[in-house]
């Protein structure tokens, strides 16, 4: 086991020794069975002649003392066969003592023996599919994966190069695995230490030494270094550095712009001086954009990172723009499945409208932020206390109107509502339902009948989304 191919050959070895010691054992009990059948003469032979005897010595002295030759023949007869016997007898007792006490222990031992060497093959050869089938899975994994926007330099492609000329660096296969196997003996003493444990305990003990040989030179790579070797054109280097401007300055259409000067903030994260001062010459060269770019280390070698910050610019009108054109789009309503984040159909207008304003105030009363004591509508707001949004509905309703923030918060507060205690939203609806059957007094002023179904049905389109959320305090 202190040999790459010892499995192999161990099994090899120990299967010829058991196929030995069983053709001995089956030989040996083939013999002893054909001495059993050449001893019944024998026997026969010895009843015969103790009958004879038997008979003699019944005969009277006289007799027997004129008939020597009988008494001699006799005695040689028997003594021959008794010698036979007994011969035969002490065979067949050896025999069967090598099967008791040598063949049935040694092949039990062989047995066990090649079962061991079985299990440490069939454990290796699992950790040799697990480790093909997890390089299929890096094989197949999507270049992108990294990066929702920008450029991937570490592709499929890209990865098998490079790990074939480590390989290539570090002495070629032959070598390395030499060396790999060295590390592993060093490691677990012999093959026979992949045994001890789970296979997955197993795999991370040999992918932990296989990483050694290749993490000097993974980390001594950067990505602008990388970059250059992989596009070792100018000009390929300036066309996808003016790509990745553009993605970083984004696709947001804004209008009345018309002559005017837009500031822009632009930083590139580095992770070293070095690469600073190339990716500061590639920007500039590519870069339309007026203002200097800055440069900033993160600390990632792997990365460069652009960030384009645009400032002076008004979305109001971004936002009617979309709102009518959503509109004329679609006649239905803005829902749940409208956007790609559950929230976003919720989030306030900019002018928000009567109805909407009245289901902002149901949605602050059943998610806890809004309480009504007497007429006194108060926003709860555990930073600041309570803000006062007024002692009616119209004074509540204008207070929300100017404040944009309040109505973000409102409906912020009651999506987190829903997704933690759905159940007393819910039953706050209910309650409210049930003013509204009692002709409560003062109720109309906030809101109506169709303010509080209209909140319900937003609850019930949440809560398959927010459902699947990680619960506060779970870690995840």
């Amino acid at each position: 086991m202190q040999e790459a191919d010892g499995p192999r050959r161990a099994q090899r070895y120990l299967q010829d020794l058991l196929a030995l010691a069983d053709r001995s054992a089956e030989t040996s009990a083939e013999t002893a069975r054909a001495q059993a059948e050449s001893l019944q003469p024998v026997r026969e032979t010895l009843g015969d002649t103790e009958e004879q005897i038997e008979a003699f010595a019944r005969r009277s002295a006289f007799v027997r003392f004129f008939r020597p030759f009988t008494i001699a023949r006799l005695a040689r007869t028997y003594r021959a066969a008794a010698e036979t016997g007994l011969r035969g007898e002490a065979e067949r007792a050896l025999r069967e003592g090598l099967d008791r006490h040598l063949f049935r222990p040694l092949r039990a031992a062989l047995r066990q023996e090649l079962a061991t060497v079985d299990g440490l093959i069939a454990r290796l050869e699992a950790l040799r599919d697990r480790a093909a089938t997890g390089l299929q899975g890096v094989a197949a994994a999507p270049a992108q994966r990294l990066t929702p926007v920008g450029l991937e330099l570490a592709t499929n492609a890209f990865c098998q190069r490079r790990t074939n000329g480590f390989i290539v660096d570090l002495g070629g296969p032959e070598k390395l695995t030499r060396r790999l196997f060295d590390a592993l003996l060093a490691s677990v003493g012999s093959l026979t230490g992949l045994t001890e444990g789970d296979l997955e305990a197993a795999e991370e003990r040999v992918l932990s030494l296989c990483r050694v040989p290749f993490e000097p030179f993974a980390e001594a790579m950067d990505v602008l270094t990388v970059f250059g070797e992989e596009f070792p054109d100018r000009a390929t280097r300036r066309d996808l550095f003016e790509q990745l401007i553009q993605e970083a300055a984004g696709r947001l259409q804004v209008t009345g712009e018309a002559g005017r000067l837009v500031p822009w903030l632009k930083i590139a994260g580095v992770g070293s001086a070095e690469a600073g001062e190339e990716a500061s010459a590639l920007l500039k060269d590519a870069d339309g954009f007026p203002g200097e770019w800055l440069t900033a280390d993160h600390g990632d070698r792997c990365t460069l990172l652009l960030v384009m910050y645009r400032s002076a610019i008004a979305v109001a009108g971004l936002l009617e723009n979309l709102k009518r054109r959503r509109a004329l789009m679609a006649p239905r309503p803005l829902t749940v499945e409208s956007g790609a984040d559950p929230i976003i159909h919720l989030l306030p207008s900019i002018r928000p409208s009567e109805v909407e304003l009245r289901a902002t105030i149901v949605r602050g009363l059943v998610g806890g932020s809004l309480r009504r004591v007497d007429q006194l509508v108060s926003s709860i707001d555990p930073t600041t206390d309570e803000v006062h949004l007024g002692v009616d509905g119209q004074e509540a309703q204008r207070f929300l109107a100017r404040e944009f923030g309040a109505r973000t918060r409102l409906t912020v507060d009651f999506v987190r509502a829903v997704g933690r205690r759905r159940q007393e939203v819910l039953a706050e609806l209910a309650s409210l339902e049930q003013e509204f059957a009692r002709g409560e007094e003062g109720l109309a002023e906030l809101i109506d009948r169709q303010a509080v179904a209209t909140v319900r049905a937003e609850t019930d389109r949440l809560w398959p989304y927010l459902k699947r959320l990680p619960k506060p305090g779970s870690g995840r």
